[in-house]
């Protein structure tokens, strides 16, 4: 018995949604001249094709195109505004962008309108014939009349005993010889250009060496220098140099291990809840040695001007605890925020620990 009803219930909810999907009279009804668009071969260096897809409203009431999206960033789209009126035309066109785009292709454009039904596919398909590659692709930085595969060294690790090094080209798109003239950087970061004159249309490559032993920091930096050259467009081109400095360990022996210091800390998350975007406010954390010798805490570093960290004592003595401060200003900040502290110590087996606070600001006046 319990299955009939069963089966007459869903009967019953299954005739009632054929119900609810029958056209009313407050619905349009479109035509398409075409759902589909095939542009064959299409070449890269011809830049952005368009395909137009017209509808005529065969219905009783206007039609108004609500939304329109596409399936891609490469396609964009455009559409009817205006209200669209029984047996008139409206239409959608789309433009595609072969830019970086190679063979095949196939998106799709969803239009939403007070029709039935609501939504409406749209492909548009070809084969993109990629233009030939060049200077502008191998060196996409342009700098004058330089050129530069980048001109951000990123050097991800760097221990303070050693240096490293990693590199870019440099090319002269320009008509005449360009001079380096020289670099102002920091003192722990040298450049050496395989040559001090470019040619037109040559190429040379830049090695950036950061040297760990002298730069007297820890922790992610990120800074910048300038190259002076006599190009005439541009005389002086900024360099960016970004690193993690971490410190090394020379033994990580047993017996060294259990003599080393050794950071504990209870909780390294705090959550501020709900506060306002005019209210600053702080936490703090405590760090404690829990190893044999002194635990040195070199720096505190946050990720945003917003957030600073205050250190109570720089040297932990065994068994010592310190706190670390955490103020949050969350002025011109709304919803939810999540900032980090780095702490770096000498703690071999975690050389730094990362502090992170929360909160969902609300502005003023909510």
């Amino acid at each position: 018995m319990k299955k009939i009803n069963i089966i007459v219930f869903a009967f019953a909810l299954c005739v009632n949604i054929a119900k609810a999907q029958v056209p009313s009279d407050t619905l349009g009804r479109i035509v398409w001249e075409k759902s589909e668009y095939n542009f064959g071969t299409i070449k890269e260096i011809d830049g952005k094709a368009d395909a137009i897809f017209y509808f005529l409203n065969v219905g009783k009431v206007p039609i108004k195109v609500e939304e329109v999206k596409t399936s891609c960033g490469c396609t964009i789209a455009e559409y009817s505004k205006e209200a669209v009126k029984p047996n008139e035309k409206g239409f959608v066109k789309a433009t595609f962008d072969p830019t970086m785009k190679k063979g095949e292709f196939n998106k799709s454009i969803t239009v939403k309108a007070n029709t039935v039904p609501f939504y409406h596919l749209l492909d548009i398909t070809g084969i993109v014939t990629p233009r030939a590659q060049g200077p502008t692709d191998w060196y996409p930085n342009k700098f004058g009349h330089l050129r530069m595969t980048t001109n951000h060294f990123a050097m991800d690790k760097v221990k303070t005993n050693s240096a490293k090094t990693t590199s870019t080209k440099i090319y002269n798109e320009g008509n005449e010889t360009i001079k380096l003239l020289g670099f102002e950087n920091p003192p722990y970061v040298k450049f050496t250009p395989s040559k001090m004159e470019i040619q037109p249309g040559e190429t040379i490559e830049l090695l950036a060496t950061l040297d760990g032993k002298t730069i007297n920091d820890y922790g992610f930096i990120f800074t910048e220098a300038k190259m002076s050259t006599t190009d005439p467009d541009l005389k002086q081109v900024g360099i960016f140099i970004s690193a993690n400095v971490e410190e090394f360990f020379p033994d990580t022996s047993k017996k060294f291990m259990n003599k080393a210091p050794r950071a504990a800390i209870v909780s390294t998350v705090h959550d501020f809840g709900t506060i306002k975007d005019n209210e600053h406010v702080s936490t703090i954390f405590e760090i404690k040695n829990t190893g044999k010798t002194n635990l040195i805490i070199h720096k505190a570093k946050a990720d945003c001007g917003c957030t600073v960290p205050k250190l109570e004592k720089t040297i932990l003595k065994p068994g010592e605890s310190g706190n670390v401060s955490v103020i949050y200003n969350p002025t011109n900040k709304t919803g939810l925020q999540s900032k980090n502290v780095q702490v770096m110590m000498n703690d071999p087996r975690q050389p730094m620990i990362n502090l992170t606070i929360k909160a969902n600001v609300l502005k003023t006046g909510e």
